[in-house]
C-alpha cells in the first residue's frame, strides 16, 4: 500500500472539473479517490476531513496521515511534485 490522492468536489463546480481533468492526466500509478460533496458519502467524508471549500485535494500516507493539502485549482506539475516527494 502507498500514498493516495483524495479529491473533494462536485459536478456543479467549474474549478472541480479542471482539477478532475488534471487528475485524469497524471503520469503516475497513485490511487485517486474522488468524493462528490453533494452526495451522502462525499458529504460525510468531507465533514471528517474538515472541508470548507472545493475543490480540495489531499495527499494521504498509507497510515492515513495528511502529507499535503490544497484548496482550489492546482497544476499537474504541483501534484506530481507532491507525489514524487
Amino acid at each position: 500500500m502507498s500514498n493516495k490522492l483524495i479529491k473533494f468536489g462536485s459536478d456543479y463546480c467549474g474549478p472541480c472539473k479542471i482539477v478532475d481533468n488534471v487528475l485524469d492526466n497524471l503520469d503516475t500509478e497513485i490511487e485517486i479517490i474522488k468524493y462528490d460533496i453533494s452526495e451522502d458519502d462525499g458529504m460525510e467524508e468531507g465533514q471528517k476531513m474538515g472541508i470548507k471549500s472545493i475543490p480540495t485535494l489531499f495527499l494521504v500516507s498509507e497510515s492515513g496521515e495528511v502529507l499535503q493539502s490544497h484548496t482550489g485549482v492546482i497544476s499537474k506539475e504541483e501534484i506530481m511534485a507532491w507525489v514524487l516527494g
